[in-house]
């Protein structure tokens, strides 16, 4: 699937982008990210990804989230 994505700033910015690229709300990490290595000092950045997603779905500014898969063992 082809897909082009928008980065974007916030939420609003993020939907400006619809339906012609997939919106991304870009939080930065701690350290490089390799798919499938877990990065520890990427934790919070995980964490706090998760928490703006939620927030945003439930005061109606997005609709839906969508994740990579998560390493739960970087978070505790």
């Amino acid at each position: 699937l082809s897909v082009e994505i928008a980065i974007a700033s916030d939420p609003a910015e993020a939907s400006s982008h619809a339906p012609f690229a997939l919106p991304v709300v870009d939080i930065p990490v701690a350290a490089r990210t390799v798919a499938g290595v877990p990065e520890a000092a990427n934790g919070p950045a995980v964490i706090e990804s998760i928490r703006r997603a939620v927030g945003d779905v439930k005061r109606g500014v997005m609709r839906a989230i969508v994740t990579n898969p998560i390493a739960k063992s970087v978070l505790y």
